[in-house]
């Protein structure tokens, strides 16, 4: 009797279950990985999934519901490939920020258009207590209702110099020579606003978008029943009045810090973009405000509004189905209740706002898949250890010149060591202690107790799984985060960086050889791997845990930083340069008055 009472409370009052919708829209291997890794733990403690994704499970457990977008895959250009052969020829260059940050919208775009997403977003019944969505520098899925919580919201844009980053829309909007989003005719900034968009003759482009949008419905008309903002920038988590989560693919990026607190200060923080890492030089401390300084010009400049608009098209309608008025852009963008990420805590790294959490790991599956009869034997045979060699997912090593291949052929073939080798084709007259792989199973082969030795390219994906399975790393970064990534795990004392370049098999036998001479490397890792260990609950578990805290404080509002309440003109002291120059000014206006009548006083007296 009493287990039966027992269990009817556990059923009724612990068991909750809460639908949750997960978008991982990247058509990449490597991103499947960080989706099947969130989904995987909220479906073992019980939840109900959607999962927006290009790869589908094959056979989904019963609480997963999948919506396939597949085809993003048809977004990827074939000229942003990177083609190690060209780049090493100097034929090609890693795609830029700006084409990347294309990509990712168009992606976006995509997903959003899709027809089955679209089903989904049309349907008032379909509800939702959260909402994770992968963070891919563009905030096209961001924000949440909060109308309630926090009270009405009102366009920052309509209050000069008050909102986050409005000092910086406004700059950029001037020197654009376009008229801001404050109608100085009018006082109260709701009726700013309001006018702006209802009557404004220069607004009369995308007002008679916005009509089209509504079916019709005049904006003045819709705009007279509620005293909210019809802005064009709103989200999934909006439409579906939850809370929004955003999953961080990278290290620590000021892209997505500055969306939840302060922008870190370039002076000395990095993020997964930067070069170099501090203490910066001079030149490095230019480069490195500058290159965040211009990332932010392009952000306004090229991308804001193109979000803006497809928002407008894309979400503003269905948020209208459902009864709701969405808020403004400026305070929906910066009103996300969590931001969880891949990366770890690396040594020495600065203080992270409350709404960050690092969760390095929580893809990683703890039940390690076996390896095949044939590749267990390989790697059980070498007592001297395994060398495992791959460049992920997008970096094909067949495309590197046939005298690099030979020559790290010959490299390989020298050692003691068996050596495992992703790669996509088969290679002539192979040494017998390297074996070819076009697919490789790497947590099992890194799991192993013979691997000794990991030449990656860099991916914190890759050193992640190094770092859990204690393997020492030789990094030949290409392009995007693995520079940083591989700069602080050199610094960090658990592994070598290598250039690619057309020394690369001479530059790789030194660190091989320096590697395995060298203990301290191996001891190093040991180190590492036990800090990152040694925590009070798994990466899985703790992120199940923030996504239930999320639901259940209903945002965790609780977390919110003061910093994003705070004007930039008072973060930067700019009211209080302005009091002491105006104090300055009339000191030195009032003694040269002074000492102008003295010098008359004089005269007259000399006369």
């Amino acid at each position: 009797m009493y287990t039966f009472f027992f269990l009817c409370y556990y059923v009724l009052f612990i068991c909750e279950a809460y639908k949750i919708l997960v978008v991982y829209p990247m058509p990449a291997i490597s991103h499947k990985i960080l989706g099947d890794g969130i989904v995987r733990p909220l479906l073992k403690s019980g939840h109900e999934v959607t999962y927006i994704t290009p790869y589908e499970y094959k056979d989904p457990p019963s609480k997963l519901r999948q919506i396939d977008v597949s085809s993003n895959s048809k977004l990827i250009p074939p000229d942003i490939t990177i083609n190690l052969h060209q780049i090493l020829n100097g034929e090609m260059t890693p795609a830029d920020r700006m084409d990347l940050v294309d990509i990712m919208r168009a992606i976006a775009v995509e997903t959003l258009e899709n027809r089955n997403v679209q089903n989904l977003l049309k349907d008032p019944k379909e509800q939702f207590d959260v909402v994770i969505v992968e963070w891919m520098h563009v905030s096209l899925m961001s924000g949440q209702w909060v109308e309630g919580r926090y009270g009405v919201l009102t366009y920052r844009l309509t209050q000069m110099l008050t909102g986050h980053g409005a000092f910086g829309h406004y700059l950029f909007r001037v020197a654009r020579r376009e008229v801001t989003t404050v109608c100085h005719q009018c006082g109260d900034a709701d009726d700013t606003a309001l006018h702006t968009l209802a009557a404004c003759p220069v607004f009369a482009e995308p007002r008679a978008e916005l009509v089209s949008a509504l079916g019709g419905v005049d904006v003045a008309e819709l705009s007279a029943k509620k005293r909210v903002i019809v802005i064009l920038y709103f989200s999934l988590a909006a439409l579906f009045g939850c809370p929004l989560i955003w999953m961080s693919p990278v290290e620590t990026h000021s892209g997505i810090i500055s969306l939840i607190d302060a922008a870190p200060n370039p002076a000395y923080s990095t993020d997964s973009l930067s070069k170099t890492l501090p203490p910066f030089t001079f030149n490095q401390r230019v480069a490195e405000l500058w290159r965040r300084i211009t990332e932010r010009f392009e952000d306004y400049v090229y991308f804001d509004d193109l979000e803006e608009l497809e928002y407008y098209r894309l979400i503003v309608p269905h948020i209208l189905t459902r009864g709701r008025l969405p808020s403004a852009y400026e305070d929906v963008r910066y009103n996300i209740s969590l931001v969880l990420s891949i990366s770890r805590v690396p040594l020495g790294l600065g203080s992270l706002p409350q709404k960050y959490k690092p969760l390095g790991g929580y893809f990683i599956n703890e039940e390690v898949a076996p390896l095949s009869e044939e590749l267990k034997l390989i790697m059980d045979s070498n007592k001297n250890g395994v060398i495992y060699f791959s460049m992920g997912t997008n970096l094909d090593t067949k495309d590197l010149p046939g005298n690099i291949k030979i020559g790290l052929l010959k490299v390989f073939g020298d050692l003691k060591q068996t050596v495992l080798w992703k790669m996509e084709e088969d290679l002539p007259n192979l040494p017998a202690n390297v074996h070819i792989m076009k697919w490789a199973p790497q947590m099992s082969i890194l799991s192993h107790p013979n691997c000794i030795l990991f030449i990656s390219h860099g991916g914190l994906l890759s050193l992640i799984e190094a770092i859990h399975t204690t393997i020492p790393v030789i990094g030949i970064p290409v392009y995007g985060d693995q520079f940083v990534n591989i700069k602080r795990a050199v610094t960090e004392g658990y592994a070598l960086e290598v250039d690619l370049s057309h020394s690369l098999a001479e530059d790789l036998k030194v660190a091989i050889q320096k590697m395995l001479h060298d203990i301290r490397y191996m001891k190093r890792i040991k180190e590492i791997s036990l800090i990152f260990h040694d925590r009070p609950m798994k990466a899985a578990d703790e992120l199940v845990y923030w996504v239930e805290h999320v639901v259940r404080t209903r945002g965790a509002p609780h977390l919110r930083s003061p910093a994003l309440l705070v004007p930039l003109y008072q973060r930067l002291y700019l009211d209080l340069v302005a009091l002491v120059a105006f104090a300055v000014g009339l000191f030195v206006r009032l003694l040269r008055r002074i000492c102008f009548r003295k010098k008359k006083d004089v005269k007259k007296k000399n006369q």
